[in-house]
């Protein structure tokens, strides 16, 4: 994932795939120099692309997986293994879990330093995945309280609830079943609500 031996920066990306003009993407650059907010936050704000755009764009600028967050892509008894201040402060929210491996939606999936963090509070391998830092906030907000209700998760999975962007092709030896959750298999729907199912 590279031009000329660099990253694909996000911005080329957008307006590759006719996302953005140019214009769109340096005014939002200047606002950037000015603000120091995200470009991508800048972009979504204003209405310049989806959140689903913009995730898609990132995760193949980063050569990551992708999701843009919704209802019944989350265990909520799993939210808890990280704490709301803890993952507040680490710009994550924990999807699901499969034996001993977390599959954690993070602002910041290249992290090192919050990769470790997050293996030492919950003891589990984490598999990150790229979500936008504002969903993850809102996110944190509707699953950390004490009052989930389990019967209202169920009754909104739906398959488009569940759609996971997938990454750029990348040769990192076999898929595992967990990958070919994580990238988009509707089989992720079945697992939520046997999950879920459970919990109830």
């Amino acid at each position: 994932m590279s031009v000329s031996g660099r990253p694909i920066r996000v911005g080329e990306v957008l307006v590759e795939d006719g996302a953005v003009t140019e214009e769109q993407l340096n005014r939002a650059l200047t606002e950037q120099q000015q603000t120091g907010r995200r470009l991508g936050e800048i972009l979504v704000d204003e209405g310049l692309v989806s959140a689903r755009v913009m995730v898609h764009a990132l995760a193949r600028s980063l050569g990551l997986r992708g999701c843009q967050l919704r209802h019944g892509l989350i265990d909520p008894t799993v939210v808890k293994l990280v704490g709301e201040d803890e993952a507040r402060q680490l710009k994550v929210i924990p999807m699901f879990k499969v034996r001993q491996s977390l599959t954690v939606a993070m602002a910041e999936p290249h992290s090192l330093p919050v990769i470790d963090r997050l293996r030492r509070l919950t003891g589990c391998q984490i598999r990150p995945v790229l979500a936008l830092d504002g969903e993850i906030q809102e996110f944190i907000s509707k699953y950390s309280g004490d009052d989930v209700n389990v019967d209202e998760f169920l009754t909104q999975l739906v398959v488009s609830d569940v759609e996971v962007v997938e990454r750029e092709s990348v040769d990192e030896g076999p898929a595992t079943n967990l990958d070919r959750m994580v990238e988009g298999s509707p089989i992720i729907n079945l697992v939520n609500v046997a999950l879920l199912t459970a919990i109830k």
